[in-house]
């Protein structure tokens, strides 16, 4: 059961970091002047939801 936990554990990873990229390419695309604290912030959100799970 452990190894189950280990496999859901990486998907959400890999999920977490998807999402992530996705809303750094739109930012790009959407908002070309750089707004520094909105990747601060993603990256606190992330953090958050690696320490949830």
């Amino acid at each position: 059961y452990i190894y189950i936990y280990i496999y859901i554990y990486i998907l959400v990873l890999v999920l977490v970091v998807l999402v992530m990229l996705f809303f750094f390419f739109l930012f790009i695309l959407f908002n070309f002047n750089f707004n520094f604290n909105f990747f601060i912030y993603i990256y606190i959100l992330v953090l958050v939801l690696v320490v949830l799970v």
